[in-house]
C-alpha cells in the first residue's frame, strides 16, 4: 500500500472483536491470513461465512487472544507465479507457472502449500507478465532500496490476473514450491551459471526448453491437518518421471512418508496434457497407502 503496488483491499485486525466487527460488513467470499510462520497453511479462502468464522475461531479461540490477522478482499481471476532472480538492480524473470493450492479435486478443501503445478501457463499472455514486471516486481525491488534493503536472492510473486489488471497475492523471498519443480526442469542454462553471472553484474541470457512440465504432489493422508506418517512407499524404482523428495525418510532400504507433502512426480512433454498423462501413469505405479494426490492437476479455467 505504501508504494502503490496493486494488491487486494485489506484490513489488519488484532483480536476477535475487531475481526467479527469487520466481517459483519464484509461477508464472504473473503480471505483470512494468520500472522506468523504457517508452513503454507496460514491462509483461509472462505467461500461462505461459516468458513470465515471457523478460521476466526482457530486464530482467536477466546476473547483475550491478541494476534495480528489480515483480512483481504477475495480476488477473482487466473492465478500465476512469477519468480525472479534478483541482485540489487538486476532482475531475471523465470518462466511463469501455475500451482493448485486446494487439497482436493475441483479446487475443493483447505488451502495447502501446493498440490501440483505446471509450466508454462497457457492462459497468461506475455503482456500480463510484462505488466507484472512493470507494476509489481520492479516497484517492490525499488521499494526495498528505499527501505535501505539491498536484496539478493529469489523474489517469488504470487499474482492474480483480474479484470482490473494483475494484482499481488503474496511475496516470498525463496523458491516457491511446487512451482520450482516444474520451472527448473525447463531451464537449459545451468542455474549456477545464471547466479554467478548475476553476482558479477554480467548480462544473462536464459535458454528455456520449449516443452511443458507438470508435477503432482503425493501428500500424507490428512494433509494439511494432522497427517498419517511412517507408511511404506514402494515401487519408486518403476517410475520413469522425475521424483522430488519433499517429506520422506529412509527406514532400512525403504522410503516412508515423513511429512505433509511427500513426493512431487514431474515430467516434461511436448504439451501439458502429455506431461499430465505421463505423471499420472507413474503415480499409479507407486504403492503408498497412507498418501493421496489430486487427479486434476493441469486443469485450467
Amino acid at each position: 500500500a505504501d508504494y502503490n503496488i496493486p494488491t487486494a483491499q485489506y484490513k489488519t485486525v488484532f483480536n476477535r472483536s475487531e475481526t467479527l466487527h469487520y466481517l459483519n460488513s464484509h461477508p464472504a467470499p473473503i480471505v483470512i491470513k494468520a500472522d506468523g510462520l504457517m508452513a503454507g497453511k496460514g491462509v483461509t479462502v472462505a467461500m461462505d461465512d461459516k468458513q470465515a468464522y471457523d478460521a476466526i475461531d482457530a486464530i482467536y479461540p477466546d476473547a483475550t487472544t491478541q494476534a495480528p490477522c489480515v483480512i483481504e478482499e477475495y480476488l477473482e481471476g487466473e492465478e500465476f507465479s512469477l519468480m525472479c532472480l534478483v541482485h540489487e538492480d538486476q532482475i531475471i524473470p523465470l518462466p511463469i507457472a501455475r500451482d493448485h493450492k486446494r487439497a482436493f479435486d475441483q479446487d475443493e478443501g483447505p488451502n495447502t502449500g501446493g498440490m501440483g503445478a505446471f509450466c508454462p501457463h497457457p492462459l497468461i499472455p506475455q503482456s500480463l507478465v510484462d505488466e507484472a514486471m512493470t507494476k509489481i516486481v520492479k516497484p517492490i525491488i525499488n521499494a526495498l532500496k528505499l527501505e535501505n534493503i539491498r536484496y539478493t536472492g529469489v523474489l517469488y510473486a504470487g499474482l492474480m490476473a483480474t479484470k482490473n489488471g494483475v494484482k499481488t497475492i503474496e511475496f516470498n523471498v525463496r523458491f516457491g514450491d511446487p512451482e520450482t519443480e516444474v520451472i527448473l526442469p525447463r531451464l537449459i542454462t545451468p542455474l549456477d551459471e545464471i547466479i554467478f553471472k548475476l553476482l558479477k553484474h554480467e548480462p544473462v541470457e536464459l535458454e528455456i526448453d520449449q516443452r511443458a512440465c507438470l508435477g503432482v504432489v503425493l501428500a500424507s493422508n490428512g494433509y494439511p491437518g494432522k497427517t498419517e506418517t511412517h507408511g511404506p512407499i514402494q515401487h519408486l524404482d518403476q517410475v520413469d518421471s522425475m521424483i522430488y523428495h519433499m517429506g520422506t525418510s529412509k527406514q532400512g532400504d525403504a522410503f516412508i512418508n515423513q511429512g505433509g507433502r511427500v513426493l512431487c512426480i514431474t515430467a516434461l512433454a511436448d504439451t501439458i496434457e502429455e506431461a499430465k498423462v505421463r505423471v499420472y501413469q507413474d503415480l499409479k505405479k507407486i504403492d503408498a497407502k497412507q498418501c493421496f494426490y489430486r487427479s486434476d492437476i493441469g486443469s485450467t479455467g
